[in-house]
């Protein structure tokens, strides 16, 4: 029970730095060439001080396998700051192709997009340098769909002009140029053209996919993979909420809950099996939730993420995973 407390408090309060990422750069590696753009970056002019943008990037781009998107960086053309007292960026994977000024943002993003940032931001831009977002939250891109990035943002006086290095990605948007009163909320994009900016995403190979039958008498299956973990034990975790819980600079989505306190101290091993393991050579293990067989519990959503231990890595955490939910049906 003591060493379960204390892996308690690692996840709540102690900063655990990623080890084992990987960068994957949108259509290239090249921050010093290609054109430059200031959409949506910017609040001069017309344009004004709130934006709602999405862009899309062909699956021709991405890695043909499942991964863990732990932040992006894009190529400005300016050294400066950016801010706003409101921003959100969301991610989602999509069978879409093109976008245009006939199909809703929410359409494309589907039903249940990623949001990986959410609040105030104070961006630090170095021209011509990849730099990166610093996103609250993960997402997982599936390994065969196309990706949509939807940044949207409130200013309120600062007047900024910031370029972007371009890629040839898909790109629609609403700002104030037609005089919209709220382009932060806006439905449908005013404008849809090529020239969505560069990316380089921060990846890594740890996830938590789901399986099984979500119901009461069900068992539900929380397959976990971390291949650069092989052979390290790991340490699952469930709640009520997506929290978040700070981690220095990221977000850990769950909450610090009952439902948390007894997973992780291993408090009802019948119902929540395997949540403390060994992954194999393969990076793999399989935990399990067997749902007790109570009508009362249809409509409960439980939240699940693991970590992975390591005794040289910073407070013996090695890697966090994204967080997986379901609804008992």
């Amino acid at each position: 029970m003591k060493r379960n407390l204390i892996l308690v408090a690692v996840i709540l309060v102690l900063a655990a730095p990623l080890v084992a990422q990987s960068k994957l750069y949108v259509p290239d590696n090249s921050p010093t060439s290609g054109g430059a753009n200031m959409w949506p970056f910017t609040t001069t002019g017309k344009a004004g001080p709130n934006w709602r943008y999405q862009y899309l990037i062909p699956s021709t781009y991405l890695l043909p396998k499942v991964f863990n998107i732990t932040d992006v960086a894009f190529v400005p053309t300016t050294t400066t700051t950016f801010s706003a007292h409101q921003f959100q960026m969301r991610m989602a994977n999509t069978t879409y192709s093109a976008l245009s000024t006939t199909i809703g943002y929410d359409q494309i993003l589907g039903p249940s997009p990623a949001t990986v940032y959410n609040g105030p931001i104070t961006y630090q831009l170095t021209s011509n340098t990849w730099c990166p977002v610093g996103l609250q939250g993960s997402f997982v891109y599936d390994g065969k769909s196309n990706l949509v990035i939807e940044i949207r943002y409130l200013t309120k006086s600062t007047v900024m002009s910031i370029g972007s290095r371009q890629g040839p990605f898909q790109r629609s948007w609403t700002n104030a140029w037609l005089s919209n009163p709220d382009p932060y909320n806006s439905k449908v994009p005013e404008y849809a053209m090529s020239g969505g900016p560069k990316a380089c995403f921060t990846y890594n190979e740890i996830l938590i996919t789901l399986g099984g039958s979500p119901s009461p008498g069900g068992t539900v299956d929380l397959d976990l993979l971390s291949v650069a973990d092989a052979g390290r034990f790991y340490q699952a975790a469930s709640s009520l909420g997506t929290g978040p819980i700070p981690i220095g600079s990221r977000n850990l989505y769950l909450s610090p809950d009952d439902l948390l306190v007894v997973t992780v101290n291993g408090y009802l091993p019948s119902i929540f099996v395997n949540y403390t393991g060994k992954l194999d050579a393969a990076g793999k293990a399989k935990a399990q939730i067997k749902i007790p067989n109570d009508p009362v519990l249809k409509g409960v959503r439980i939240h699940s993420a693991f970590i992975t231990l390591e005794a040289s890595a910073p407070h013996g955490v090695s890697q966090i995973s994204n967080t997986a939910t379901f609804t008992i049906l």
